[in-house]
């Protein structure tokens, strides 16, 4: 499945129109259009817009893996983050609260890879 047809399928899985989603996104409907079918280059930074919007990660919508969705809080905290940081365990969790949506995906990829790194060990 192309870039174009995971945005297709995801737009409509939301029930949104293009111009709904060109809204969202800061551009216009023929934008969309054009990202569906595939006949432009998808700026990164709307790449990344769009993994937002979905809820899914930039690395799925451009074809570098299956893995759809960002790893979600509830698998952090179920894989133990207190256990893996400590004390500081708990001030990451209580400052995630207070992150926009850019910086709660930072942070929750940062700490996949510092548990995975953990579980090495």
């Amino acid at each position: 499945m192309t870039t174009g047809q995971k945005i297709k399928l995801l737009r409509e899985r939301e029930r949104m129109s293009q111009a709904e989603l060109g809204e969202r996104l800061g551009v216009k409907r023929a934008a969309i259009n054009k990202y569906e079918k595939d006949t432009v280059n998808i700026p990164l930074k709307n790449i990344e817009r769009l993994s937002g919007i979905f809820d899914v990660s930039p690395q799925y919508l451009v074809g570098w893996g299956d893995d759809q969705r960002f790893l979600n809080f509830e698998t952090i905290i179920s894989n133990g983050v207190t256990n893996v940081y400590g004390k500081y365990g708990m001030y990451i969790l209580n400052s995630y609260a207070n992150l926009d949506n850019t910086g709660k995906r930072k942070l929750l990829w940062h700490l996949k890879d510092l548990l995975a790194l953990y579980s090495k060990n």
